[in-house]
Formats: structure tokens, C-alpha cells, sequence
């Protein structure tokens, strides 16, 4: 089969978006042909081959309010044309930017089935641009081509958008991701996303197609369990530095925990806007020289980081699903999360770890403390939470994903 992938977000930046689309294009390359067509971070429109998957890079430009989201700015009719010489046999956009809304419009223009995954909730990571009116004119083509009016890419490339914006007083959420949302997904033809409690969001929000969870899933191998439960009092945390994951609230929560495990350390791994100020937070508190930031490190180097850790620990209230969760279950760490979408499907309560209160460090600490406290129950949650992480392995994941293609494609040529 050849399948074209269409992502907003790919290496080397780092996100859960990025490894979703390397991990799964890599399996499917051994045995089908790849196509990824995603930005150019540095460099101008330029094309790669990683290992048998070939990668078509557009030039791209960073939200001056949020420079690790790039809109990408690429020349259409060159990808129509390469689209059209590749010849997929199925389109899988993965986010509905640029890139995702052309993925949709070539799809329809040469009437190929369109898968999507809805891997992020847009409305938390865009509280600092709206980009929608960058990505109206796209959709007005895809309308016409649905509506079979037809439309000549080359307006594309000049056309400016005139659209003034909206005097209806409405949050971000509502103004950008919904209504951005039931418009795109709603011209794919099975639209994906990684847990059940996005699925019910989903269907509570008014996306009309079908539905399927498929997890962005771990490979088991590269995230060995630890041998033995030490306890080494230390506290993990992994992922970026963004505003929106709230990592002030593992901060003040660690500052409580310290007051009775003065020898306790908290571990963050990765980097990101919000590093400076919580840099500054922990040193406001007193407990700086008990946290560790690591910066960004590289994949292979994060297995010592959950091997070490005694529990992870995270306040994000965005995570349609959350592989650096899934990443430290398969460790064999307990996980520590906030009762909000999809946490819940991922930690359950007393069994391999506690969800708390959005916000609440007093609760988080108080639970961080129970399990430093407690050897036994380290261990009991540790060996849970590796149990639970065997039902996403990856390999079984990229096997339901497969299925769903040949299922679009049956959907399609049924039609």
C-alpha cells in the first residue's frame, strides 16, 4: 500500500505528533511505500529520505507568539504534483494546519480515501495565536471541490484573506478549535483519535464520522521495566516546557513534598518557553538546588530517566492521550495525573497511580508523599502501571491503524 502522511509537526521537533508520525511510518515502510509531507524547520522546501520513508519538507515560519508551532507556507500546485506522480493510496493528515487542509483538498481533488487523527487539543495549544483565518482559504477550497464547483490551486498562492475578525466576543476554544475542528475532521472519512475520553469529546462537540481509537501506543522494548524498587526519591517529569502543561503546579506541589523528603529531586527533562519561569518559581520557593533540569534530551537517553525515577509525575490538562505517560508506565513507574480527558483512561485511581484535582499542588504533593512513604505500594502501582502499558504496544497499534486504511479505502471505492 502507499500511504502519504500530512503533519504540521515533525522532526526534529519534539512532540508527541512528531514521534507519532515517525514511529508509525517506519513500521509501515517495511512493507509499503511512505511518503511524509511535513515543514522545513530551518531550511527552504527541500526533500529527504529516512531510511525507506521519503520526507517532502515545505518552508515554514514560527507564530511569533508561540515559536514551537510553525505555519507552514508551501507552494500547493508543486505538492499536487507530487501527490499526483506518487499516487497513494490512502491520505492520513495528522493535524489540521497547512499541510493537513492541503493533505485534504489533494484528496478530494484525486478522490482518495482521507484519514485524520485528532492528536491535539488545538484549543490549549492556541492560546497564543489564532492562526484560523490563515487557514479559511483552504477550507473555502476544499468546499468547492467537495461541492464539485472545482477550483484552480493557483489562487492559493495569491489569494490574501480578507476576512475581518469576528466581533462575537467568544474564547479561543470556541472561536479556533471546534468549529476549525468539525469542519476538517469532517471531511475525512474515518477519523482516528488516540483514547476513548477524546472520543466522547469528540461526539459531545459534534464530530459526525465514525470514530476509532487507535493508541499512539509504546514500544515496550525501547521502555524496559525496572528490575527492582529501590526507592531513590526521585520525581520525573518529561515533556515540553510549555505554559499550558502547568508545570508550576509539579513545582509547588515538589516544594511541599521536600518539607518532609529533604534528599527528594524532581527530574524535568525537556525545554521550552516556560523554562526561565520555572527556573525562577523554584528558586522563589527554596527548592532549586533540589531540581534538576535536563534539557532536552534525546530519546534513547530518556529509559535511564524513568528507570531512576520513583514516580512520575505530570499536571497537564490537555493530554489526548500522553506518550511520556505511556513512556514511564512501560518503565514501571506509578503516575500521578490530573482528573482531565484522557489522563483518567490511563492512570486509574489507587491501582497504578492517583488522579488529583487541575491545579490543586496541596492534593498532588499529598499523593507524591503516600508513595515515597511507601516501598510496597511504589512497587504494587509500578508493576500495574507496566501491565496497562502492554496493551498499547505499538507493533499491535500500527496493525489496527493498518486496518482502518484498507477499511477507508473499501468506504471510498464503495461510494
Amino acid at each position: 500500500m502507499k500511504i502519504a502522511f500530512f503533519t504540521d509537526a515533525y522532526l526534529p521537533n519534539i512532540n508527541g505528533v512528531s514521534f507519532s508520525v515517525d514511529v508509525f511510518s517506519r513500521i509501515f515502510s517495511t512493507e509499503n511505500e511512505i511518503e511524509i509531507y511535513a515543514p522545513a524547520y530551518k531550511d527552504a522546501s527541500k526533500t529527504e529520505q529516512k531510511g525507506r520513508v521519503i520526507v517532502r519538507r515545505y518552508y515554514s515560519v514560527p507564530i511569533p507568539t508561540y515559536k514551537d508551532t510553525h505555519l507552514t507556507l508551501p507552494d500547493v500546485v508543486k505538492i499536487y504534483n507530487q501527490i499526483e506522480e506518487f499516487n497513494p493510496d490512502v491520505i492520513h493528515i495528522q493535524t489540521p494546519g497547512t499541510l493537513g487542509l492541503i493533505g485534504i483538498l489533494v484528496a478530494k481533488m484525486l478522490r482518495k480515501p482521507v484519514v485524520g487523527t485528532y492528536h491535539t487539543l488545538i484549543s490549549e495549544v492556541l492560546v497564543y495565536a489564532s492562526i484560523k483565518r490563515s487557514l479559511d482559504r483552504y477550507l473555502q477550497a476544499i468546499d468547492k471541490v467537495v461541492g464539485g464547483v472545482g477550483t484552480d490551486l493557483v489562487f492559493l498562492l495569491k489569494q490574501k484573506n480578507e476576512n475581518k475578525t469576528d466581533k462575537k466576543k467568544e474564547s479561543i476554544p470556541q472561536q479556533i478549535t471546534w468549529s476549525l475542528v468539525n469542519r476538517v475532521y469532517g471531511y475525512c472519512d474515518i477519523v482516528i483519535c488516540p483514547s476513548e475520553a477524546i472520543k466522547r469529546e469528540l461526539l459531545r462537540r459534534g464530530v459526525k464520522r465514525r470514530i476509532e481509537v487507535v493508541s499512539n501506543g509504546v514500544d515496550l522494548k525501547m521502555f524496559p521495566m525496572r528490575k527492582q524498587y529501590k526507592p531513590t526519591g526521585k520525581i520525573v517529569h518529561v515533556g515540553r516546557l510549555g505554559f499550558e502543561k502547568n508545570i508550576d503546579v509539579v513545582i509547588k506541589a515538589f516544594s511541599q513534598v521536600v518539607a518532609d523528603h529533604r534528599q527528594a529531586k524532581l527530574i524535568i527533562a525537556g525545554d521550552g518557553p516556560a523554562r526561565k519561569d520555572l527556573e525562577k518559581l523554584a528558586a522563589n520557593l527554596g527548592v532549586l538546588k533540589n531540581v534538576k533540569f535536563l534539557g532536552m534530551i534525546k530519546r534513547d537517553k530518556l529509559t535511564k530517566v524513568y528507570l531512576d525515577g520513583d514516580v512520575f509525575v505530570t499536571a497537564s490538562t490537555m493530554e489526548t492521550q500522553g506518550m511520556v505517560v505511556l513512556e514511564a508506565m512501560s518503565s514501571g513507574l506509578p503516575i500521578i495525573g490530573v482528573k482531565r480527558y484522557a489522563l483518567p483512561d490511563l492512570v486509574k485511581e489507587d491501582i497504578n497511580g492517583f488522579v488529583t484535582r487541575p491545579g490543586s499542588d496541596k492534593s498532588m504533593a499529598m499523593k507524591i508523599k503516600m508513595i515515597l512513604d511507601d516501598p510496597s505500594l511504589l512497587e504494587r502501582m509500578g508493576t500495574q502501571s507496566r501491565r496497562m502499558a502492554e496493551k498499547h504496544e505499538v507493533g499491535a497499534m500500527s496493525r489496527k491503524l493498518f486496518e482502518l486504511y484498507e477499511e477507508a479505502l473499501l468506504i471510498k471505492y464503495r461510494s
